[in-house]
């Protein structure tokens, strides 16, 4: 999938997504504001709540930035699967989310640079709950790994002022991307799924190491 052609579609992806917005205590850093989305369906059917940093107007080589904090189903106890929503996916609904916050000025004006961090490592994390009738389920997710390793993307962007659509600048590069490494085990096997919980809890639970989910393109 093309990473920008979600640019051309943003008012498809308005009327196809679902989202609120949130505050949070995302651990940002000083001066960056904090939010959750919750939007999808993604192609598998299955909708995420996404909690991110994000800062507007940065001065600089660096004028805007979007860092993605946590992921998590929308609902945990639904049927989709504990894999992680697709990254090409992810990464072009940051578009017009992130028009809703920041200004992006028109292509007559000139570009801005626009920087998305997003984690490509992950843990397994287990949600329990409990039914009325007292009945025990677990399930278990893959979530990022706050600490781990972050892939950045960097493209130039504008809004187009007849369809008010944000594209990448005319003639501008393609997007950059970067890895940046951190604590992550690039090398060994995911572990094995974890079983029932010998403690039986409600809410999450981390259960395992960071591993290597996927790779900065």
């Amino acid at each position: 999938m093309n990473l920008l052609l979600s640019f051309f579609t943003l008012m498809l992806i308005f009327m196809g997504c679902i989202f609120e917005t949130i505050s949070v205590n995302a651990q940002c850093l000083p001066g960056w504001n904090s939010t959750t989305l919750t939007f999808g369906p993604d192609p598998n059917g299955c909708s995420w709540i996404i909690e991110f940093c994000y800062k507007c107007g940065i001065s600089g080589a660096d004028p805007a930035n979007v860092k993605v904090m946590d992921i998590k189903p929308a609902n945990p106890r639904s049927p989709c699967p504990n894999w992680t929503p697709d990254e090409t996916w992810l990464r072009s609904q940051f578009m017009p989310h992130y028009a809703l916050f920041c200004d992006i000025p028109p292509c007559s004006t000139g570009c801005r640079i626009l920087t998305l961090e997003f984690p490509i490592c992950y843990q397994w994390s287990t949600f329990g709950w409990q039914n009325p009738d007292l009945s025990y389920h677990y399930k278990n997710w893959k979530t990022p790994c706050i600490n781990g390793d972050y892939c950045i993307v960097t493209w130039q962007v504008c809004r187009d002022e007849q369809t008010l659509d944000i594209i990448k600048c005319p003639n501008s590069p393609d997007p950059n991307y970067q890895r940046i490494e951190y604590t992550c085990n690039r090398n060994s096997p995911w572990p094995s799924e974890p079983g029932e919980p010998s403690v039986h809890f409600t809410g999450w639970l981390q259960n395992s190491e960071c591993y290597k989910e996927m790779d900065c393109p």
